[in-house]
This record gives C-alpha cells, structure tokens and sequence, in this order.
C-alpha cells in the first residue's frame, strides 16, 4: 500500500482544486479556521476562501470524489449531507458511463445497471439524504421512455451434422464441459 501526504495551509480556492484534481486523493481532510483566542476550530474559511457552504465545498471536487472527507469544523452536517448527495450522483454516473463505454448494451440496459448499484451502494447504505426520500416520487435517477422491445426467436440446429449427433434436441446450445447437468 502506498500513502502520499500532501499538506496545504491557507490554499487558495484554485490552488486547492488544482491538486485535488491531479492526485485525485481516496482521503481528504479539511479543518476550518484556528480561532486564536479560544483554541477552537471554526467553520471552512481561510483569509479570501470561503468553503462553509454546501455549494462551494462541493464545487470543489469537479471530476471524482474521495472515498473519505473528514471535515473538522462545527456544525458540517449540512456540508457533509450535500456531499452525500454528490457522492450518489456521481456514483450513478460512474456506473453509467462505465457500462455504456464498456459494452454495446442498449441505453436503457446501462441506465438499468447503474440505476441497481445506485440503490445497492447509496440507497442502502443511506448515503442519500433523508430529504431526497420525502414525497411519493422514486428514489435516485430516472429515465424518461419506453423500454426496448426484444425479440427473441426459438433456438434451432445450426448443421444438420448437430442434428444428426443429438436428434432429441434442437438447440444451437453447446456445452463444452463434462460436469454440466441440463
């Protein structure tokens, strides 16, 4: 296992960015402001940078996010909450491009996988908030139209060689294995 530590004090908002987007870290930490008189530690600002909102915390991891956002400051729950929600976004997203790039499945066939590893990794495991479950509607992404219709037609013999060796089966379907039981 490898570890690489990289430590930045008082960033810039774009200093910050750029790094987070070229080492593409699996562990982020982030502590807010030291208060000087009382030894505590403040929300997400340094000096001209401002990450206490949810917008701009999650602005700021543009192309993926961490595994791990430990955020040291008082009252993140709203900051962690908003990363929650882009964590299950953008696992949605992986998911989707990764099956649309990697197979030559239909569209509405990768929406479906995706959709299933959104609700096994984030639904299950409430990485959405409870906000988003409010209301009648569906959990997660939806997609607008009507499945693919498929038609698949009964399996026969290839050669009449096949036919010849088994007549008792029509299939076009070999097994190649001795431990195989139809």
């Amino acid at each position: 296992m490898f570890l690489f530590v990289k430590v930045l004090i008082k960033p810039t908002y774009d200093e910050l960015g750029r790094v987070l987007e070229q080492l593409q870290p699996d562990f982020v930490y982030l502590q807010g402001q030291q208060l000087d008189d009382r030894g505590e530690i403040g929300s997400l600002v340094w000096e001209d940078f401002d990450l206490s909102t949810p917008e701009a915390l999650c602005g700021l991891f543009s192309s993926k996010l961490p595994n791990t956002v430990y955020l040291e400051t008082p009252k993140g729950e709203k900051l962690a909450e908003a990363l929650h929600s882009e964590y299950a976004a953008s696992h949605f997203n992986q998911a989707f491009f990764s099956v649309a790039q990697s197979t030559s499945s239909h569209t509405w066939d990768a929406f479906q996988l995706a959709q299933a590893s959104f609700r096994l990794y984030c639904a299950q495991n409430n990485v959405v908030s409870h906000n988003s479950r409010t209301g009648g509607s569906k959990l997660g992404p939806q997609i607008l139209g009507e499945p693919p219709n498929i038609e698949v037609g009964p399996c026969e013999a290839n050669t009449k060689e096949e036919e010849e060796d088994s007549p008792e089966t029509s299939s076009s379907i070999k097994i190649y294995d001795d431990d195989v039981n139809t």
